[in-house]
């Protein structure tokens, strides 16, 4: 199981995109998360979870339960829905 998690937050263009984006994933194997900043998480939260991440939105995937959770960027995001969504 796939598991992506957004970190967005309101009236930011690339947040929008992402959840835009994350909307277009209908695939039984990958569970989609958005979070919204101010009602799912803190600034402050998110700066401890993240330190080297100072943009929204942080997008995160974990392959399977047994591995990393990684830090991807919109560019990569989108790129990756855009394929899974054409096959």
């Amino acid at each position: 199981m796939i598991n992506i998690v957004i970190y967005g937050r309101d009236n930011c263009q690339d947040s929008t995109i992402a959840k835009n984006t994350m909307d277009k994933i209908d695939n039984q194997a990958i569970t989609t998360v958005y979070k919204k900043l101010d009602t799912d998480f803190t600034q402050e939260e998110l700066s401890e979870k993240f330190p080297d991440e100072n943009s929204f939105p942080v997008i995160t995937v974990k392959m399977s339960s047994d591995s990393p959770e990684e830090v991807i960027t919109l560019t990569n995001f989108k790129m990756t829905v855009d394929n899974l969504v054409l096959v």
